[in-house]
């Protein structure tokens, strides 16, 4: 690129200073609208992932193989013994915070007017305060490790059954060996987690209190959680591949919750729906806006070719402009990306619940380099793409009639 033609471009462009400010806005407004969108989109994936993370599965859960599949509707084939020597393995790994013990049992919740089925959980509480540290306590409190017969219930599960704080409770269920089991507990607090359909159907117990209640010293999974959410892969397979006996099996939080992968699954699609529809509408403004402008030109353009210079010279003048066009639409977007985000980010954006939620959030514009690099080179595609034809054309343009 020589000198004397990127002059000659920067000229060309500032000829038609309304014209040149409309299609530099046009540019701007594109990488800016790419940028913000994905960065707010990436924001909602980031929360949506941590509620889930940190309000019910980990980062990772150990069970025996075909429990996520099948443990729902046969709980006591898939019972485990909580073995000290992997629990040891897998805890003294650097990247791993916290690892707990989970029993999970379906049964039926009564307060002596009415039965409701549940979905129960035996837990380590001063454990689970961390790794479900996001998990609302509605009302009254959270369980700890001193409470021995004491339940919180979902959501869900305090509306149907008019459950309040410090009543009493039954849960039934049927035990290893086929008997029914029958236990008491006081209901010290409501919840709300990330998905509503557990919710519905949650109850949480102090793991002792549920090995007695289901008559059994065993329990259904390991439960992790790391330091940093982007290390999952790599501990995953580190611990499939040194670590894991061949009965069991590790999944990561990603392939427990099937909703998140459909939640990001559709903003993914609406995106890209978003993201072609603004680059087809810069292609048509910029191609419009340059084509009027070189269309304007012929003339002048076919004066150089008269005096010598070559159609490869005069369309790699055009060709000059357009990056030009480009790169100043860019740098703009740039800096109203960032305004723009400042703004927003003041007071956020509330949002209503996402899928199988019950409540909304406030969502902010967590903006990332690659995605802000990824619109302007879109952009800068789109507008020089749009000026290739009409450069095309003009410059063959016979001499003689671009004069005349």
């Amino acid at each position: 690129m020589s000198i004397s033609l990127l002059r000659l471009a920067f000229k060309n462009i500032l000829r038609s200073k309304i014209r040149t400010g409309f299609t530099l806005l046009a540019l701007a407004t594109g990488v800016a609208g790419m940028s913000i969108a994905s960065g707010f989109i990436e924001d909602i994936y980031n929360q949506f992932r941590e509620d889930i993370i940190r309000s019910q599965y980990g980062h990772f859960q150990i069970f025996k193989k075909g429990f996520n599949e099948l443990g729902r509707q046969r709980p006591f084939e898939y019972l485990m013994s909580p073995d000290p020597t992997l629990f040891k393995s897998i805890s003294q790994l650097s990247e791993v915070k916290i690892l707990a013990k989970r029993l999970v049992f379906s049964g039926l919740l009564s307060n002596g007017e009415a039965d409701y089925p549940i979905y129960g959980e035996g837990i380590e509480p001063d454990k689970e305060l961390k790794i479900s540290e996001i998990l609302n306590i509605l009302s009254g409190r959270n369980l700890t490790s001193k409470d021995k017969y004491k339940a919180i219930v979902g959501e869900g599960v305090a509306v149907a059954m008019n459950l309040k704080v410090g009543e009493y409770i039954s849960m039934f269920v049927n035990s290893p060996e086929g008997a029914m089991n029958l236990l008491d507990f006081e209901v010290v607090g409501v919840f709300s987690s990330a998905s509503k359909i557990y919710d519905n159907r949650g109850v949480r117990l102090p793991l002792s209190a549920a090995q007695k209640l289901l008559n059994t010293k065993q329990i259904h999974s390991f439960v992790g959680l790391l330091t940093h959410t982007q290390d999952t892969l790599k501990v995953t397979q580190q611990i499939n591949q040194n670590i894991l006996p061949s009965d069991l099996e590790i999944q990561p939080w990603e392939m427990l919750a099937s909703f998140y992968r459909k939640t990001v699954l559709l903003f993914d699609r609406q995106y890209g729906i978003l993201q072609g529809a603004l680059l087809l509408m810069i292609f048509l403004v910029v191609n419009s806006t340059i084509a009027a402008g070189i269309n304007e030109r012929v003339k002048e353009i076919a004066t150089m070719r008269a005096i010598g210079d070559s159609t490869n010279k005069v369309f790699k003048m055009l060709l000059i402009e357009s990056i030009c066009f480009s790169l100043l639409g860019s740098l703009l977007g740039i800096i109203m990306t960032f305004l723009l985000t400042y703004l927003i980010n003041q007071n956020g954006i509330n949002m209503p619940p996402p899928p199988n939620s019950s409540s909304g959030f406030i969502s902010r514009i967590r903006l990332d380099n690659v995605m802000m690099i990824k619109a302007v080179l879109l952009i800068s595609l789109s507008t020089v793409g749009a000026t290739i034809l009409p450069a095309l054309k003009v410059i063959k343009i016979n001499i003689s009639e671009g004069l005349r």
